[in-house]
C-alpha cells in the first residue's frame, strides 16, 4: 500500500508540470509575429513612442539613438508591428527594416538640393548677328556699357572718353554696326577683335 502511494504521488507530480507547460508556453508573448494587434500611442517624442510601441507589439525596435530630436506620429488602429512603426516614423526623417532580432529604424541621410542651373549668357556673334538695339544719346562712357550689355559683346578700349557723347541709335544692327553708328560724330573708330569690338582713337 506504501508503494502504491508513493507512485500516486509521483504521478501526480508529473502530470500536473505536463498540464502546466503548455498554458505557460501559450502565455509567453511571440516577438514581431505577423498579425494585426490594437495600437494606441500619442505623438511624443520619437526614442519613447518606439519604446512604447515595442512596450504594445513585444518587438525589439533598434536604431532608436538615431531618432533623438525627433517626434513621432500619432498612431490608433489595428496594425502589424512592421505597419505601426512605418506609419509612427512616416515623414519624420526615418526608415524602418525588418531584421532577425526584430525591427531597426536609422537616420535618412541628410541630401543637398542640386544647385539650380547657371543659365548660360546669351553670346551674339559681334559681327554678323542682327538685334533690335534703342540706345539714346547719353555719355559715351554709358553708352558703350549699355551697347555692350544688350549685345553681350565685350567693347574695349585703351583710353578715356570722357566730354564725349554717343549718337543715338534706334534700329536692327550688327553689334558692329551698332557701335559704328553710335560713335559717328566722335572721331572714334571701332573694329572687330576676336574677343569682340574695340573702339580706336581717330587717325
Amino acid at each position: 500500500m506504501r508503494v502504491l502511494a508513493g507512485l500516486a504521488i509521483v504521478v501526480g507530480i508529473t502530470s500536473g508540470a505536463a498540464w502546466q507547460t503548455p498554458a505557460m508556453a501559450q502565455s509567453a508573448p511571440r516577438p514581431c509575429v505577423n498579425e494585426s494587434l490594437q495600437i494606441n500611442i500619442r505623438a511624443q517624442p520619437m526614442p519613447a513612442a518606439l519604446r512604447e510601441l515595442s512596450r504594445q507589439t513585444h518587438c525589439p525596435i533598434s536604431g532608436t539613438a538615431g531618432a533623438r530630436g525627433l517626434t513621432s506620429n500619432a498612431v490608433r488602429g489595428t496594425y502589424t508591428p512592421s505597419a505601426a512603426l512605418t506609419a509612427l516614423v512616416d515623414q519624420r526623417g526615418l526608415r524602418t527594416r525588418s531584421v532577425r532580432q526584430g525591427l531597426s529604424v536609422e537616420r535618412l541621410a541628410r541630401t543637398r538640393p542640386a544647385p539650380a542651373p547657371t543659365p548660360e549668357p546669351i553670346q551674339f556673334d559681334c559681327q554678323n548677328d542682327s538685334i533690335m538695339l534703342r540706345i539714346p544719346s547719353m555719355p559715351l562712357e554709358a553708352a558703350l556699357n549699355a551697347l555692350s550689355e544688350a549685345t553681350k559683346c565685350p567693347i574695349s578700349r585703351s583710353f578715356q572718353v570722357d566730354g564725349l557723347r554717343s549718337r543715338a541709335i534706334n534700329d536692327t544692327y550688327t553689334p558692329s554696326e551698332g557701335l559704328q553708328a553710335m560713335l559717328a560724330g566722335t572721331g572714334l573708330q571701332s573694329q572687330a577683335i576676336r574677343q569682340g569690338l574695340e573702339v580706336l582713337p581717330a587717325r
